[in-house]
């Protein structure tokens, strides 16, 4: 969560306009609805992870820039 905020405060000082969501299934609401250029998320996410949420949106999002970040250096995540 303090990274979440952390990042959504940085984007929205540098003048960007974005959409900031708890879980990836919130996620999805804004995504079908508005015009986004980039998805940034976390790969490790409540409900369900960032990697599922991008197989997700990719297939009828095809323009969309994405930035999966992690902050667990350590773990072993599942491939895309």
């Amino acid at each position: 969560m303090a990274v979440r905020e952390f990042v959504s405060r940085t984007l929205a000082d540098s003048g960007h306009d974005m959409t900031a969501a708890t879980n990836s299934l919130q996620a999805l609401e804004p995504l079908a609805w508005d015009h986004f250029y980039l998805l940034l998320s976390d790969i490790v996410r409540p409900a369900t992870d960032g990697i599922a949420l991008v197989l997700k949106v990719s297939k009828y999002l095809l323009e969309l820039q994405i930035l999966l970040m992690n902050g667990y250096a350590t773990e072993r995540q599942r491939p895309l």
